[in-house]
């Protein structure tokens, strides 16, 4: 009879004992009894001590433990799937999610509550049913997936085990690789899409462009907060020169770091928004199982290693921190899973029970030890605990964040709207003077709560106030409502009165500015246009435009019509479904060429007349009672 080290119990495998001599057919049990020599006197010597309930304790909690979850798994699942004429638990948990997508209109978020409900259920029946195979497989003869047969599958299950070993090794090797790959994917889209003929930059040449803006970008660390604070949202900014925030302290940018990786962490909603907002079990979950996480690590050091600075020119390993920083917990952690390897190796072999128990211990050694370490690694040289992909990644499920004055050499950074949506803020600590924001968010009802919800981040940081600059008496919040009653008016303007005493002379003696929006809607006036042509880059640098020419002259469509993604035939076709333009929902991240052309024309036309104001030179233009004020 097939057995390892873990199934011995008294000396023989624990399925052995008189207690499960019933689940035999008795050639199995003389197959048995020639196999193992003095297996009859040890069954006798069970028997005797079966009125000895501390003796037979152990074979009762096993057989107890069994019955327990084959009720769980048969009685409840099966039963309640069979009702709808299925005998498979598959085929249960898919009818549950096809019923609750069709009731989905009906109640609001119920396909989402059940995804996020049957998501660890079907996790916790997998690994349930596979253990329940290998511990009570010799007294059930339960078959399982993966071409396990039922008992004695000693050998299958080796190589089962040794596939999955050689599964983990790669995950730990190139974790970081395997859990950025929405990243990765994300930032390539952004720079062929954006950038002048696809070619990535890096900060360094951001900053030796005289011709060049200061560029800024927003993102929000989520593992991270000082002592004191109530949650972990952070915020960071990533210039040419500079890295972090007040909280999180200053470091100089590294002038390798890729600008489509900085865009695409300042624009990564999908863990943001979960990671931020909806901080939930379950949603991390359907996160981490579809590994949709579209943020990224990066280093956070002030002086980097000579190393880094030495290899800096080759982008795709700069890029990926845990290539230098993580190689020792990495190198680690393989040789614990090798231990573990061999632990199970030597398992078969009767012979070397106890060099397989070391091996084993060797292991767990190493991975109590790492995981212990990293939550105390906060500097020294223990830090290099927390540059392992596969311990953040345990810190981040288990919603452990670093706390402490500055930030560690390795922080998650998501997108920044967790805070600011709009960008607005960083520039309110610069006290500009003419701020123009164009306000695309997916609001449709014109109830700007983005813009709202920085205004008073804004005032809570004592940083600036709004007012109406025509009456200063009204609150700044009834512009925003004058503009959602007028739908043909384009922007509109918001006086800055800037904090004293948040202020200092490096700013400029300015304590006023302007802020003005334009918002992302669609006036009537706007609403029977035809879908246009494609932009070109002809049309944009001649400035001959192709206002109200139809692309589709055969189909009776209009621009307001358009919604769909990824390809424009959905507009023509019974794809043509969804928000429509130009509310198009910010969870659709493939634009079709015509969104995104008519949603640049469209902001072409609302802009112009905000741009013209902005841009006009000499100082900015101030109502009377302004110019009466005291400076």
């Amino acid at each position: 009879m097939d057995a390892t080290c873990h199934d011995y119990y008294n000396g023989y495998p624990w399925w052995t004992s008189s207690y499960f001599r019933g689940y035999f057919t008795p050639p199995e049990l003389a197959a048995m009894n020639r196999s193992m020599p003095g297996l009859q006197i040890y069954r006798a010597k069970i028997d005797e001590e079966e009125s000895e309930p501390e003796k037979s304790r152990i074979a009762f909690v096993i057989v107890h433990l069994n019955q327990v979850l084959i009720k769980l798994q048969s009685d409840i699942i099966s039963r309640v799937s069979s009702n709808f004429g299925f005998t498979s638990v598959g085929a249960f948990l898919a009818l549950s999610l096809f019923v609750a997508l069709m009731l989905n209109p009906l109640i609001s978020g119920l396909f989402l509550w059940t995804l996020s409900l049957l998501g660890p259920v079907i996790a916790l029946f997998v690994v349930g049913s596979l253990v329940q195979f290998r511990i009570y497989g010799p007294v059930t003869n339960q078959s399982y997936a993966w071409g396990l047969s039922p008992w004695p599958p000693l050998e299958r299950w080796r190589h089962f085990v040794i596939f999955m070993f050689a599964c983990a090794f790669l995950i730990v090797l190139f974790y970081h690789h395997l859990h950025s790959l929405s990243h990765a994917f994300y930032a390539r889209s952004l720079q062929k899409a954006y950038f002048d003929r696809g070619r990535d930059w890096d900060w360094s040449d951001v900053e030796r462009n005289p011709y060049l803006p200061l560029i800024l970008f927003t993102g929000t660390v989520t593992d991270f907060r000082v002592p004191g604070d109530p949650t972990p949202i952070t915020e960071i900014f990533i210039s040419p020169l500079h890295t972090g925030s007040e909280r999180t302290g200053y470091v100089p940018t590294p002038p390798w770091r890729s600008l489509s990786k900085s865009a695409a962490l300042a624009a990564a909603a999908s863990d943001a928004f979960i990671i931020g907002m909806l901080d939930r079990a379950r949603y991390r979950f359907w996160l981490e199982f579809l590994n949709l996480r579209m943020g990224d690590y990066i280093l956070f050091h002030a002086r980097p290693s000579p190393l880094l600075t030495r290899i800096s020119q080759y982008r795709c390993l700069t890029d990926k921190p845990f290539f230098l920083y993580g190689l020792i917990p990495i190198c680690l952690q393989t040789f614990g899973l090798a231990a573990c390897l061999t632990s199970f190796l030597l398992s078969f072999n009767s012979s070397s029970c106890e060099l397989s128990k070391y091996w084993y211990l060797v292991w767990a050694s190493i991975l109590i030890f790492s995981i212990t370490v990293s939550f105390f690694a906060s500097r020294g040289p223990l830090e290099i605990f927390l540059h392992s992909p596969a311990i953040r990644h345990i810190h981040m499920a288990l919603r452990y964040y670093h706390t402490a004055e500055k930030g560690p050499s390795l922080m998650y950074v998501t997108d920044g709207g967790v805070q600011d949506c709009t960008g607005v803020y960083q520039l309110l600590r610069r006290r500009s003077a003419r701020i123009l924001l164009v306000l695309a968010a997916s609001d449709p009802d014109d109830q700007m709560n983005v813009l709202r919800e920085t205004m008073r981040l804004a005032s809570d940081e004592k940083l600036a106030s709004f007012y109406d600059p025509r009456d200063p008496r009204r609150d700044a919040s009834y512009v925003l409502d004058d503009f959602k009653e007028i739908p043909e008016k384009n922007h509109f303007v918001l006086g800055i009165r800037y904090d004293i005493q948040t202020g200092s002379g490096q700013y400029g003696a300015r304590l006023t500015g302007r802020l003005f929006v334009v918002k992302n809607r669609l006036p009537p006036s706007l609403e029977q246009l035809p879908p246009e042509p494609l932009l070109t880059e002809e049309e944009i640098l001649s400035k001959q435009h192709a206002w109200g020419r139809k692309r589709w002259q055969d189909d009776k469509i209009l621009q307001a019509d358009l919604a769909g993604c990824c390809c424009d035939c959905c507009h023509v076709n019974m794809c043509n479904v969804g928000p429509k333009f130009p509310h198009i929902s910010n969870a659709n991240q493939c634009l079709t060429p015509q969104l995104f052309s008519g949603l640049c024309r469209l902001g072409y036309r609302l802009s112009g007349d905000a741009v013209n104001l902005i841009a006009a030179e000499g100082p900015l233009e101030e109502e009377a009672w302004e110019a009466q004020l005291q400076r």
